[in-house]
């Protein structure tokens, strides 16, 4: 499984690329998230989500101004490109559907925003912790498209109680199952600004059998998270 589904408003027109066989464009949606800190204190952030579209679906962004609200419903497409012999990577939502929200001078949809992510996937390797209550690790998920078999590696960031259950019950090659949040950090490295997007995970379950040499017990599937960007480890 690899699904997300993303509301969030144009932040500039769609750009349009020509030469292919199909149509296709790229565009940023603003994505309002509120939630609680620890002291229970209002916070308010706006994510950044890039998405693609191909075919009929990327037609519907034509003429589609900043500022409109937008429907995606897709699945993250991560991958790497060099540019000035450098290796860099991208993450994307490449939209399987996607719909214009209208709005009018007496209708306006606030509080509709959405950023939410559902992954099956294994882990690559062992989750690592880089420091207490924050784990991190990545997940192959396996899809099909256009007749094509892809996996798709993505980074996953857990936090808090979540953190230490991963860190104590996961391991290389189990299935797991992660709810969560597209996120995107900024660092500065040689002293320019770059990018690094994965998914906050909210919530996770191991799909497989626990392997014996695992401590057994019950553990949280969910668990609440207030953290730094300096904190997200991807």
């Amino acid at each position: 499984m690899n699904k997300a589904i993303i509301i969030g408003r144009l932040g500039q027109n769609a750009t349009f690329f020509i030469g292919g066989e199909q149509t296709a464009c790229r565009f940023q949606l603003a994505v309002k998230e509120t939630w609680k800190s620890k002291n229970n204190e209002p916070q308010e952030r706006t994510e950044w989500v890039n998405v693609a579209a191909f075919g009929s679906v990327a037609e519907q962004m034509n003429s589609v101004a900043k500022g409109t609200l937008v429907f995606v419903q897709g699945s993250a497409n991560t991958g790497s490109y060099t540019k000035n012999d450098e290796t860099r990577y991208y993450f994307e939502i490449r939209a399987r559907q996607l719909r214009i929200l209208p709005e009018t001078g007496r209708q306006s949809l606030k509080d509709l925003d959405q950023n939410e992510i559902a992954l099956v996937g294994r882990l690559g390797q062992d989750p690592v912790t880089p420091k207490e209550g924050i784990t991190h690790f990545s997940l192959a998920c396996n899809e099909y498209f256009k007749g094509n078999d892809t996996t798709q590696w993505i980074s996953v960031a857990t936090f808090n109680g979540l953190s230490d259950n991963a860190a104590r019950i996961l391991s290389k090659g189990r299935l797991v199952y992660v709810e969560g949040k597209v996120r995107t950090r900024k660092y500065d490295k040689d002293g320019q600004t770059r990018h690094a997007t994965g998914v906050v995970a909210h919530r996770w379950r191991a799909l497989d059998a626990r392997p014996k040499k695992q401590e057994s017990g019950e553990y949280h599937e969910s668990a609440s998270y207030d953290y730094a960007d300096d904190d997200i480890p991807f």
